[in-house]
């Protein structure tokens, strides 16, 4: 899944397409200016991390937990958007469409964490490497109705298709590893900044992370009147517990693949906007949101990797999990047609 490209002519031919197909037949149903389309390109940029763990028992306890960092993570982004012209005068159907990829750059660090001892649950383990994000995208539909609550407040309640694709690469770096206690009782098992280092160069672990959403939303939108345009302030709150996702770790210098098959747990989204549209026709957003995914788990496949070939060494049931935690700032300008 590393080195894959979203090219930028692919992603505007879609659009046009979806365009011309979904958006323009409901505007045939609609009366003359009722329904308006608008289409905004973005840029922003997410800070945060994505959590990669393995479990070493029913109870939760961690047998590793490996942290990507996106600390910062610049993207660009296209929209579009179809909805009544005067959502506060009557009820109507509204769609939204974006898509947003990331710049490929470093992004932080990667800190890989174990605890295998197997008296107590203690720090055995830790690396810390450069983070690399090679791929990011994020992918959201929206599809459903606006309401006027006393003509001040636009309501939107819909469903929501997101879809999310990362990949990180982490090289270099060291690592820590706490003496088995029962050969060396110098730590007795206990973890230590002082414990020497192992230092490493080159590639070290590659990460796949890839999420499909069903949920539901809701957003509330207040505008107001500032000559020579339109100000709109507005909030919203996106949720599912609908989550599948695979996770593919390469261990590099181990030569083994772990790929975990991911559900449950639970995706949430509140996020704040502010809109300002000049003779509506050309409009500024600033848009803030705080995406949560947490509480997964699968199953664990594990291969042994030999050249171009790989061997399925065992599964692991109930071992994997993995979450995502980010805070998405960005700046648009649309148009409306």
């Amino acid at each position: 899944m590393n080195g894959r490209i979203y090219s930028s002519g692919t992603i505007i031919l879609f659009f046009s397409l979806f365009a011309n197909v979904f958006f323009s037949r409901h505007a045939l149903y609609a009366e003359q200016g009722a329904y308006v389309f608008s289409t905004s390109v973005s840029v922003g940029f997410l800070y945060g991390q994505s959590e990669e763990i393995v479990y070493k028992n029913s109870a939760g306890d961690y047998l590793s937990q490996l942290l990507w960092d996106m600390k910062p993570l610049f993207y660009y982004g296209y929209a579009l958007n179809f909805e009544r012209s005067k959502p506060l005068r009557q009820a109507g159907f509204f769609t939204n469409l974006s898509v947003k990829y990331g710049a490929p750059s470093n992004t932080g660090v990667m800190e890989d964490r174990d605890w295998q001892d197997k008296r107590d649950h203690r720090l055995t383990n830790f690396s810390r490497h450069d983070n690399f994000t090679e791929t990011m995208l994020l992918f959201n539909f929206k599809a459903g109705c606006s309401f006027p609550v006393f003509r001040v407040v636009a309501l939107k309640v819909y469903g929501l298709l997101s879809f999310m694709d990362f990949s990180w690469d982490s090289f270099n770096g060291y690592a820590q590893y706490v003496p088995d206690p029962d050969n060396d009782k110098l730590y007795d098992g206990e973890w230590s900044d002082s414990i020497p280092k192992e230092y490493f160069t080159g590639r070290i672990i590659t990460y796949d992370q890839t999420w499909i959403v069903f949920g539901a939303g809701f957003s509330l939108t207040l505008p107001v009147a500032l000559p020579p345009g339109v100000l709109e302030v507005g909030l919203s709150f996106d949720i599912s517990p609908f989550i599948r996702g695979v996770g593919i770790d390469n261990h590099w210098l181990r030569s083994l693949q772990f790929n975990d098959y991911l559900s449950g747990g639970v995706f949430l989204e509140p996020g704040l906007f502010v809109d300002f549209s000049f003779r509506r026709r050309i409009a500024l957003a600033l848009s803030t949101s705080w995406r949560l995914l947490l509480n997964t788990l699968g199953d664990t496949y594990i291969y042994s990797k030999f050249q171009d070939s790989q061997y399925l060494e065992r599964v692991n049931l109930n071992s994997g999990g993995a979450g995502l935690s980010f805070f998405d700032a960005g700046l648009s300008i649309s148009i409306t047609l």
